[in-house]
């Protein structure tokens, strides 16, 4: 769970595991509404009534006032005067801020010292944002925990848009981290957007010189969460993981529901499964629409060619020979899965060819001569 320390108002809200990683946290007040963030989401928030928030009390860091100790890290610790926006939380959450900045009044970034070594003499926090310096007690400030560690909190990657849809893949992609030393990446997909169950072969690791992995084995028709987070061997484990992407895997259905045809019923009677049918016109019928339906989301259908929308009559097709063929070709949603349904048409009364322009003279000799 994740909480927001204020006498009489605690705010606590149920999350997924949050040890072991780096993970951004905020809280925002704007006199009347707090806001809890992780990692750039709100996952929180509440109007709290009593003891309004102190402004001359020293500003402790991973300690309440009942003497209550954080049990992790800490890195880029910013206070602010001013409620920040979903959006500004979001922006700046992995970015290093520019100084002098408005509103912003604290800023320890604790990157003071040796990651694991011997660190008696400096014991002292420096406030980047006044100036102002403050003193850490109760730190061994040597060894691998109650000390200066190396922090891995800002070497987050970014995902950008995936490539390489298919209706049982894609491509994750994503860009380096603005800072920091990465030995591999690690990806994780989900169907749920808690990654509480990984799907496609996930986790997977990619080399430091990849910013793209593909997923395998997915499902069609189904959407897809995302993330990626980097990895390094002296912390192994602990990379933030970047915002979540969502894909959505197209559908591989090219079949039909229906196959109708406005001069009568075609033979066998229309099932998806069977893709040629027959039909006889009737007698002095020498023409047909077809209207096809479709069977799966996003579906291209060409009725002869022709692009035609489901559930909407093609254009006249004029049909003068014995047989007639008639091809519908279904594209699924995912552009490469395709099924043909064909129509075999007979005309028991063709048009006949006929002579135009012919001339006919009966000679004397009572021959006929034929000139065209």
């Amino acid at each position: 769970g994740l909480g927001n320390y204020w006498w009489g108002n605690d705010l606590t809200v149920t999350t997924g595991d949050l040890t072991g990683h780096w993970h951004h946290v905020a809280a925002s007040y704007d006199g009347s509404t707090r806001i809890l963030y992780l990692d750039g989401a709100e996952v929180g928030r509440d109007a709290p009534s009593l003891h309004a928030v102190p402004t001359a009390d020293n500003l402790r860091l991973g300690l309440t006032g009942n003497s209550e100790y954080f049990s992790g890290s800490l890195d880029e610790v910013r206070v602010w005067s001013l409620a920040r926006t979903p959006a500004q939380v979001q922006a700046d959450m992995r970015a290093v801020p520019a100084l002098p900045q408005t509103g912003l009044v604290a800023y320890f970034n604790l990157d003071q010292g040796t990651p694991g070594g011997n660190n008696s003499g400096q014991a002292t926090v420096y406030d980047l944002a006044s100036g102002v310096a403050g003193t850490l007690i109760n730190v061994a400030l040597s060894g691998s925990t109650s000390n200066w560690v190396e922090s891995y909190a800002m070497v987050v990657p970014t995902t950008t848009a995936t490539t390489s849809r298919t209706a049982t893949s894609f491509m994750a992609n994503w860009t380096a981290p603005a800072v920091g030393t990465v030995d591999n990446y690690v990806v994780e997909a989900s169907t749920s957007s808690d990654f509480s169950t990984l799907v496609g072969g996930t986790p997977s690791t990619a080399p430091a010189t990849n910013h793209l992995q593909t997923i395998t084995g997915l499902t069609p028709s189904t959407t897809y969460y995302y993330r990626v987070r980097a990895d390094k061997a002296s912390v192994a484990g602990q990379g933030a993981y970047s915002n979540v992407s969502t894909v959505a895997t197209p559908s591989d259905i090219s079949t039909l529901n229906n196959l109708a045809l406005s001069a009568g019923a075609i033979a066998p009677a229309f099932d998806a499964g069977t893709t040629g049918y027959t039909f006889t016109l009737p007698t002095g019928v020498n023409s047909t629409t077809v209207t096809p339906t479709a069977g799966g989301p996003n579906e291209t259908i060409r009725v002869n060619g022709v692009v035609l929308a489901s559930g909407k009559p093609s254009p006249i097709l004029i049909l003068n020979d014995a047989t007639n063929l008639i091809t519908v070709e279904v594209t699924a949603e995912d552009g490469t899965t395709k099924t043909t349904y064909t129509v075999t048409v007979t005309n028991n009364c063709p048009l006949q060819a006929v002579a135009k322009n012919v001339n006919v003279t009966l000679g004397a000799d009572g021959k006929a001569t034929v000139r065209y």
